[in-house]
């Protein structure tokens, strides 16, 4: 099981018997705004609006939305940990998947 704190801009995750390791920005705020949304899943551009509320046009928004994925699935890789933690539920949306045991600790 794995337990994530989250906070603004900062996301932690432990395994037990693996090293601890941290997202800090654009990657953190995406798992954060999960976790905020108690793992409900919503459309992609509702979250995306809550994390960059700033960006108006719905194309950047995307671009910026994109890369933060890209970026959270590339540091998933590095570090070895599964890649469906944040994932698309096939209806439009997208949602925290969470395992049974793992805990989600929201400090935002």
């Amino acid at each position: 099981p794995m337990q994530i704190t989250t906070r603004y801009n900062t996301a932690y995750f432990h395994v037990p018997g693996r090293p601890s390791f941290t997202l800090v920005d654009d990657p953190a705020r995406v798992v954060g705004a999960m976790a905020a949304r108690s793992e409900r899943p919503a459309p992609w551009d509702v979250v995306a609006q809550e994390i960059w509320p700033e960006i108006r046009d719905l194309s950047q928004l995307r671009e910026r939305w994109d890369r933060s994925l890209r970026q959270l699935r590339a540091i998933f890789a590095e570090v070895g940990m599964r890649d469906d933690l944040v994932r698309p539920d096939g209806a439009g949306n997208i949602e925290l998947h969470l395992l049974e045991g793992d805990l989600l600790f929201n400090e935002q």
